[in-house]
C-alpha cells in the first residue's frame, strides 16, 4: 500500500516548517559534529559528560517535537493522516517490512552480543563507542534517548518533512527521498563514513511510513533501533566476587 497524502501547509506553518528542516540539513550535522568531537574530549576523564550528552540530545529532540507539532497545527490543511498521526493500515507489504524489520533487530543485536563477549571486533563499535553507557543511571538515560528519538525523530524526518516535501514537490517519492537525504546527513556527526549506514536505515523506517502510512510503528522500529544500538554494544559490567567465597 502507497502512502497517500495531500498536505497543504499555511504560509506560517511553511515558514516554520523550512526552518526546521534547513536547520536539519545545515545545522544539525555541524552541531551534532561538535557536540561528539566533545564528548570523546571528555568521556574518559568527566563522570558527567555522557549524562551531559544524552541531556542536550533529549532537549533537542523534544524543542525539534514541539516545533513540527507548532508547523502542523498551524496548518489547517495538513490533517493528520498527511503527517502520519493516524493508525497503521495493514497490507502484505507492511507485514513483510515489519517483520523483515524484527528479524534484523534480533539477528544483529544477538549477532553483536556474541562478538562482544567472545572479545572479537565489533564493526562500527570505535564509531560509537563514546557514547555507550556503562552505568545503570546511564543505560536508564540511554533508554529515554532511544525513546524520545523514536517518537520526536519519526515526527520530524518522516511525519513534517515528507509532508513538506510532498506539499512542495506534489510527488511523495520524491517527498520521502528529500526526507532520506536530510536525515542520511545527520551520520555526519560520526563521520563522513557512517552517512551510507545513516541512509540504509532511513530508507528502511521510510519504507515502514510509506507502507503503514503511520508514524506509530516507525516510531516503534526507531525506538528499538537505537535501543539495541546504544545498550546492545554497551560493555557488560560483572559484579566483583567477594573474597570470603572464592
Amino acid at each position: 500500500m502507497q502512502l497517500d497524502i495531500a498536505p497543504d501547509f499555511s504560509g506560517a506553518g511553511l515558514v516554520l516548517a523550512l526552518v526546521i528542516a534547513a536547520y536539519l540539513a545545515v545545522l544539525d550535522p555541524w552541531l551534532g559534529r561538535r557536540m561528539y568531537a566533545d564528548l570523546k574530549r571528555r568521556r574518559e576523564h568527566d563522570a558527567g559528560a555522557l549524562t551531559r550528552y544524552y541531556t542536550q540530545l533529549i532537549a533537542a529532540w523534544v524543542a525539534l517535537g514541539a516545533l513540527a507539532g507548532a508547523a502542523l497545527l498551524l496548518s489547517p490543511g495538513v490533517s493528520a493522516a498527511d503527517a502520519g498521526l493516524v493508525a497503521p493500515k495493514w497490507s502484505f507489504a507492511g507485514v513483510a517490512v515489519v517483520g523483515c524489520f524484527c528479524v534484523a533487530i534480533v539477528l544483529g543485536t544477538v549477532q553483536v552480543r556474541k562478538l562482544a563477549a567472545e572479545g572479537r571486533n565489533v564493526p562500527g563499535l570505535a564509531d560509537v563507542e563514546p557514547m555507550l553507557p556503562r552505568t545503570p543511571a546511564e543505560r536508564r538515560l540511554a533508554l529515554a534517548v532511544a525513546v524520545v528519538d523514536g517518537v520526536c525523530g519519526s515526527l520530524v524526518y518522516r511525519g513534517l518533512l515528507i509532508a513538506l516535501f510532498a506539499d512542495l514537490t506534489g510527488s511523495i517519492h520524491l517527498a520521502a527521498a528529500l526526507s532520506v537525504v536530510v536525515l542520511s546527513l545527520a551520520g555526519l556527526y560520526q563521520g563522513a563514513s557512517r552517512i551510507p549506514l545513516f541512509a540504509f536505515v532511513a530508507v528502511g523506517l521510510t519504507a515502514l511510513y510509506l507502507v503503514t502510512g503511520s508514524l506509530l510503528v516507525v516510531a516503534l522500529a526507531s525506538l528499538a533501533l537505537t535501543a539495541r544500538d546504544l545498550l546492545a554494544l554497551a560493555p557488560v559490567t560483572h559484579p566483583h566476587p567477594n573474597p570470603e567465597t572464592v
